[in-house]
């Protein structure tokens, strides 16, 4: 047996509510843990209020911690320690791989939730949690008793449709209905549905900004100077999973439509940096879909979002190990934020792993996360802040929450409010969209830089005391580079700046093949905000009123090589001379007469796949032509060039089924007849930044059909290669495999 029955490991954690006197009588209560049952008992009936299972697994090797985190919902890494959710999926593939468990009581699980925020008379009880109808109400009454102050939003509708829910937000600020010079911060909690203390201390922390506005000069400072958005509840769906009335059998996941349990982690779903719009393999959820529309539709300056499991401020990046260019303001702003709890809290409050803060990848690597969306996506200074070690605590706990957390929610907001803003314009005073780097601090590749509003022109660079240089860039006008300017750490440093219009310029030309014969019909573009143009019949083309500067050109034509190139338009007409190469095809199979001559080496298999079909005609080359791929697979197929024309570029179809995260497929090129290889990256990138059996980058989880993949081998010119497709699988579970159809090879002539 691979598991067995334990007590919470949250009561293996600090609890420092449980210390506090206060919280005595609560704890009396606490329910004994369920009874033991066999791992067959398990794996066949779920819990009494869900499917979700909450594990505890000890795993010495990091590389396997790591593909567990990427392909499992974890919830919290302790040294070689585990916590996590799994579906009875999950748990069959970790019964396979011999990963030994205990199942622990479902933390969100609280039979005895104290429901009811509004008490007979209607005064709020901040010892009770709303029910789904309170939750509602409050946030309409907030808007009702402060019209001028704070507005309701309906950003839409939860997934599920039998009981359906609504996600808003509250926006709060001294002139609610207008656009101001501020910055927008986003609050937000309770994406795990089950960790509902971030949720209550927002609802209380709105209240508070409403009803003390005009009272306390903290209160209103943060409300004039600020634009406010508050989303207690992003997973209403999963908190109250089993009843409207009740966050007792809430759940960490989306739902359904149909309000069953959907295995979709809300903090794994977003597009990630560097593992694809989709690192879950997952479609995204509608909830996903509505916070991204939402995330574009604003200029959020800064964001915290808000869980629960331990109790510590988390910062970027989640998905690698590398520092973002402002790590220091990030520990700052961390420091500043746990430092303020410890002072408030109850002994040993806010207090896990680095004193109350970690970065995000060095405590456990997540992928598909929504900080490193908004941080890399959206340009937003972006925190994870874990409220309580205990997920779904008495609502007797929850004061002591927002004392602690209260003085310290004031100082995040606030922190907005430092740094560099000010108002980027054209001459006649309009606002422009502006890109604004910090010279030396900034990253390109990175993101960091931010963009001005382009509704207002306004900007918000948050940066800790000193010196910095500014530079200032927007389509059509001159770049400015400004400084030093003096950040101090009280308010903003203000630079506003009135960008001046570009000279124009044109850029004439003809385009040829490499015979010289002029080409028509060329598609030629500078930028996307940019008119494109054709060349005619005589092979010219003019592209007008271009503002001057530098530019990437390029030019296209079906049966042609892209050309890109880059160059430098002055003031007035600028002719250019292009010259297309025509593409051939070089080599080609469908694998319909013959297996293309390709080398197989440890099971690859060419033929009719069974139930899998092709891309065209019948046959394939396939992992295995019939049944699933095997365990401890190594397998190569390997295509062997004799030179590498020109512009080479290698396409094929194919399809794949392969256990996500753990087996997988890659190409790799050899230019030393297979002495060493390195890896070949397909435009777009490999959906899976870590396959474990292959050790690197590579094509797992679900294609979803067939799928055309290009590479580009343009600088391996003129050597012979030898390409392969590798394919490599672990010692348990694995699903149909992959499938290579129609390859070509093609270049210059």
């Amino acid at each position: 047996m691979l598991y067995t029955d334990a007590p919470s490991a949250l009561s293996k954690r600090h609890g420092p509510w449980a210390l506090a006197s206060l919280f005595f009588a609560v704890l009396a209560c606490a329910e004994p843990p369920p009874e033991p049952q066999t791992q067959d008992e398990a794996l066949r009936r779920p819990t009494a209020h869900t499917t979700e299972t909450y594990l505890h697994l000890v795993v010495p090797e990091q590389s396997r911690r790591e593909v567990l985190s990427r392909t499992m919902s974890v919830d919290r890494v302790a040294g070689d320690e585990l916590w996590l959710y799994a579906s009875p999926k999950d748990l069959r593939r970790l019964e396979a791989k011999g990963l030994r468990y205990q199942r622990l009581p479902h933390p969100g699980r609280q039979t005895r939730a104290s429901m009811g925020l509004f008490d007979r008379s209607g005064a709020l009880r901040w010892d009770h949690y709303p029910t789904y109808a309170e939750y509602e109400a409050l946030l309409q009454q907030l808007a009702a008793d402060h019209p001028d102050r704070c507005s309701l939003v309906l950003l839409g509708s939860s997934t599920r449709l039998d009981r359906p829910h609504q996600l808003l937000a509250l926006k709060i600020s001294d002139n609610v209905g207008l656009d101001e010079d501020e910055p927008e911060v986003l609050l937000a909690s309770t994406m795990h549905g089950d960790e509902t203390v971030g949720y209550v201390t927002l609802l209380r922390l709105a209240q508070t900004l409403l009803s003390e506005y005009g009272q306390a000069p903290a209160v209103t400072e943060l409300v004039d100077e600020v634009e406010l958005w508050v989303m207690p509840l992003l997973n209403p769906d999963g908190t109250y999973f089993g009843s409207n009335d009740s966050v007792g059998l809430a759940i960490r996941n989306y739902t359904e439509p149909s309000g069953a349990e959907a295995w979709v982690d809300p903090n794994r779903n977003f597009p990630d940096p560097a593992y694809g719009a989709h690192p879950d393999g997952l479609p995204w959820w509608k909830e996903t879909s509505t916070l991204m529309s939402f995330f574009e539709s604003r200029q959020f300056v800064l964001a915290a979002n808000f869980h629960g499991g331990a109790e510590l401020v988390n910062y970027p990046w989640d998905h690698k190990p590398t520092a973002h260019p402002d790590e220091l303001w990030f520990i700052e702003r961390s420091r500043d934020y746990a430092e303020q709890c410890q002072s408030n809290g109850p002994p040993k409050y806010m207090r896990d792993e680095q004193n109350g803060i970690s970065n995000g990848y060095a405590w456990y690597q997540v992928t598909g996360s929504m900080q490193d969306y908004q941080l890399y996506f959206e340009r937003t200074r972006a925190l994870t802040i874990e409220l309580s070690s205990e997920k779904n605590p008495p609502a007797s706990w929850l004061d002591g929450y927002w004392v602690a957390n209260r003085d310290a929610l004031f100082g995040l907001v606030g922190s907005s409010l430092r740094g560099v803003r000010g108002l980027v314009r054209d001459p006649l005073g309009a606002p422009l969209t502006a890109k604004v780097s910090v010279v030396g601090l900034d990253v390109a590749a990175e993101h960091s830089e931010l963009y001005t509003d382009p509704e207002l022109g306004n900007y918000h660079r948050l940066l800790l005391p000193g010196s910095y240089t500014l530079e200032f860039t927007a389509l059509g006008y001159v770049s400015q580079r400004l400084g030093p300017i003096a950040v101090g750490p009280g308010p903003a440093t203000r630079l506003d700046v009135v960008m001046q219009p570009a000279a124009r310029s044109e850029l004439r030309g003809t385009v040829r093949d490499e015979r010289g014969s002029v080409l028509p019909d060329v598609e030629l573009s500078l930028l996307a905000e940019l008119p494109t143009a054709r060349s005619g019949r005589s092979g010219r083309f003019w592209l007008s009123d271009v503002p001057e500067g530098e530019y990437t050109l390029t030019a296209q034509r079906e049966g042609y090589g892209q050309l890109s190139q880059r160059v430098e338009l002055l003031p007035g007409a600028n002719n250019l001379q292009l010259v297309l190469k025509r593409l051939m095809t070089w080599w080609s199979s469908d694998f319909e007469s013959d297996n293309g001559l390709l080398a197989a080496v440890g099971g690859w298999s060419w033929g009719a796949a069974s139930g899998v079909g092709s891309h065209s005609g019948n046959r394939v080359w396939a992992t295995s032509l019939s049944g699933n791929y095997r365990d401890d697979a190594t397998l190569s197929l390997s295509l062997s060039i004799p030179r590498l024309p020109e512009g080479a570029r290698l396409t094929f179809w194919h399809r794949y089924a392969i256990e996500p995260g753990w087996d997988g497929g890659a190409l790799r090129i050899s230019l030393d007849k297979g002495s060493s290889f390195v890896t070949l990256e397909p435009q777009g990138g490999y959906p899976y930044g870590m396959v474990d059996a292959l050790g690197g980058p590579g094509f797992s989880g679900d294609s979803d059909g067939w799928r055309l993949v290009e590479l580009d081998l343009s600088s391996h010119v003129g050597a012979p290669a030898l390409i392969q497709w590798v394919f490599a699988s672990d010692s348990a579970v694995n699903e149909r495999g992959w499938f290579i159809d129609d390859v070509r090879l093609e270049g210059h002539k």
